[in-house]
């Protein structure tokens, strides 16, 4: 390693390292800097921001530029960092997973990329991430890696440790439709779908909630003033309480838009013979390639709301550490109409089989064994506040308890499994009031969990458990209280029939 030239960060790249550390400690900056502005002006409190803000921040960003080195050699990617712990980290081009780059506007009449390397790791971020790199150095980098992906292309498979035949089926599949990278984007997304999204997007209202509560603790003075005029002013008049009620779903729809312009802005999807190539963002351009043998499953989610706009959204399920911190799956189609969803889908991902509408159900559920919980704890929950508290509390909790029972009743009856091959499975569920279809690949599963109890075994019901790989965990689809016969029909797909036979035998036992 002595011989390798390493290159020193551009200086641009200061102003990420210093913006990276302000973002990990954000919430204390912001604690102490609304305490200053709500009237707490001691000097001391200035002094300590100060200090937090240099000691946490500038200074480690400006050791960490002066003292982190890249090297791109032949063989792969050198980097250097520390300074009485030195790091020295090599990465060659045939272990690089995934390639993720971003481009703050700040950086693009500089050409710099910043850039995240994915190899097989456990880690929960990326193995490399470069704050800022010449955008010629990124090309070397991916024509390198392409250049040893070929080299090995007879160990590489579209679908790892897949049976032989499934294997060779789906590279044809894929090699005849997708043999070169299409120059025009498969999927775009135009403003009407932003808009669309940012008004169907329910998360803005637990982000209304979190930033409400936050004020409330540290900004009581003003919340507490706000507060009470806006009750003067909605105190006995109806068109005054609509009137704010619309202001604030306005607000919140904006928040929203704005938020789906940031990130979806522009988004495209690209796809070649192996991998799958996403760009979206407006402050901040991303690029994430995606392999297809990193691809665990699929899932394609429908709120209620969005069932009225026959609306949903399709994840991808990813191995190892995606770098997305905020979830363990990728959108590839953030919102796109059901009459388009599945020929995109056959166009983005050939080898992979979807769903028709025929889901084997539970046709006579047993409604109570899913409202039970939520029914007594509306109950007692409700009745509770309404004795020690107030009418309105037992009101709210009761509508909120409502929601929810709604919502197992759904789910009762729209939970479902469809067998597409002996490769493919399809299942179907609700969580609350958004609808999940999961495809899943055989040997992707890594494990199938068959339970029932001494009281479910009489009426034939149980639950069943899939897990698979999302990010570094394991996500779970469950089906509950579904009659044992559906076990069994499960069961056998998972299973080689070697196995099948004390599973199966266990099965018919508890159904005696």
């Amino acid at each position: 390693m002595s011989n390798v030239d390493f290159q020193r960060l551009p200086k641009l790249s200061l102003v990420v390292l210093i913006l990276r550390r302000i973002y990990k400690i954000w919430g204390l900056l912001a604690i102490f800097s609304l305490k200053l502005i709500s009237g707490e002006r001691e000097l001391w409190l200035s002094l300590v921001l100060v200090l937090v803000f240099l000691l946490f921040t500038v200074i480690p960003g400006m050791v960490e530029y002066f003292f982190y080195g890249y090297a791109i050699t032949n063989d792969g990617i050198e980097i250097r960092q520390g300074v009485f712990k030195k790091q020295a980290l090599s990465i060659p081009y045939d272990r690089i997973q995934a390639l993720k780059q971003k481009q703050w506007f700040f950086f693009e009449p500089f050409n710099l990329i910043q850039l995240e390397i994915e190899t097989a790791g456990n880690s929960n971020e990326a193995e490399v991430q470069i704050p800022a790199i010449p955008q010629e150095v990124v090309e070397i980098i991916q024509a390198r890696k392409a250049q040893a992906n070929l080299q090995e292309a007879d160990q590489e498979m579209l679908v790892s440790n897949e049976p032989e035949e499934f294997s060779q089926e789906k590279e044809e599949v894929v090699a005849t439709s997708t043999s070169t990278l299409n120059v025009q984007p498969t999927y775009t997304i135009s403003m009407k779908q932003i808009l669309l999204f940012s008004l169907t997007d329910l998360s803005m209202l637990l982000s209304v909630f979190v930033i409400t509560s936050f004020l409330n603790r540290y900004l009581s003075k003003w919340y507490d003033q706000a507060m009470g005029t806006l009750d003067k002013l909605v105190s006995g008049s109806l068109w005054l309480i609509v009137f704010v009620i619309l202001i604030v779903l306005l607000i919140i729809i904006f928040c929203s838009f704005v938020k789906g312009i940031y990130l979806y802005y522009d988004f495209q999807v690209f796809q070649d013979a192996k991998e799958l190539t996403v760009e979206r963002g407006l402050l901040a351009r991303e690029k994430t390639v995606i392999p297809y043998s990193r691809i665990q499953g699929i899932e394609i989610k429908q709120t209620l709301l969005r069932k009225i706009f026959r609306l949903s959204s399709v994840k991808l399920l990813l191995a190892t550490g995606n770098s997305d911190k905020d979830e363990n799956t990728f959108y590839l189609l953030p919102i796109v109409a059901d009459e388009e969803r599945t020929a995109l889908l056959q166009k983005l991902l050939p080898a992979w089989e979807l769903p028709s509408t025929n889901f084997t159900r539970n046709e006579e559920p047993k409604l109570w064994y899913f409202i039970r919980y939520n029914l007594f704890i509306g109950l007692i929950l409700g009745i509770g506040l309404g004795y020690f508290l107030t009418w309105w509390l037992t009101l709210a909790v009761a509508i909120f308890a409502a929601f929810l029972i709604a919502g197992d009743i759904w789910k009762a009856h729209v939970q479902g499994f469809q067998i597409l091959s002996n490769h493919f499975l399809a299942v179907e569920t609700v969580f609350g009031i958004t609808r999940t279809q999961s495809i899943l690949v055989r040997n992707k599963v890594q494990a199938l969990t068959c339970k029932t109890s001494r009281w479910l075994v009489p009426k034939q019901l149980g639950h069943l458990e899939l897990t698979i790989k999302a990010g570094n965990n394991s996500q779970t689809v469950a089906l509950k209280f579904i009659p044992l016969a559906f076990q069994k029909n499960l069961a056998m797909w998972y299973l080689p029939e070697s196995k099948q036979t004390n599973l199966l035998s266990d099965i018919k036992k508890r159904s005696l």
